[in-house]
């Protein structure tokens, strides 16, 4: 029996979402995750996957209106998380995201600490970055020297 509790990444979100098959495979398709695990609910549809992308993993499950577990997109609210993933090609995995059904909230862009970012918002309502990072933003003294940025040390 696989141990559903064993992820590759130490802290995961765990998203909330409609249909649980459509969301993998939307994530599948738009932002070239796998699925690794996908366990069926006693309705025969499934109540949980986790996919997984780079040694990421994320989490899936339907929505419980009973715990007031609701995907963004059925409760009608914003979502104050996104979801940060670093890909080889922000306009490339963009346009795909937009073909696979996802919604364009931010088209790609060059941002100040020297990366290339878009926003995507799934069909269940979650955002996510498309990020690539393309200089090193301690290495730019004018963002820097311009008080936008701090580097602090762990």
């Amino acid at each position: 029996m696989q141990d559903i509790n064993m992820t590759k990444a130490p802290v995961c979100p765990h998203l909330t979402v409609k249909d649980v098959e459509k969301a993998a495979a939307f994530y599948e398709t738009a932002f070239g995750f796998k699925t690794s695990l996908k366990l069926p609910g006693q309705n025969g549809t499934a109540m949980h996957a986790q996919v997984e992308f780079k040694g990421g993993t994320v989490m899936i499950g339907p929505e419980n209106a009973e715990r007031g577990m609701l995907a963004p997109a059925s409760s009608g609210m914003i979502s104050p998380v996104s979801i940060y993933i670093q890909v080889a090609d922000v306009d490339s995995q963009h346009r795909q995201a937009v073909a696979a059904g996802g919604k364009e909230l931010l088209s790609p862009m060059d941002q100040f600490y020297g990366a290339r970012t878009s926003i995507i918002m799934d069909p269940d309502g979650h955002q996510w970055m498309l990020a690539k990072q393309k200089t090193a933003a301690q290495d730019d003294a004018s963002v820097l020297n311009a008080g936008r940025f701090k580097m602090v040390n762990a």
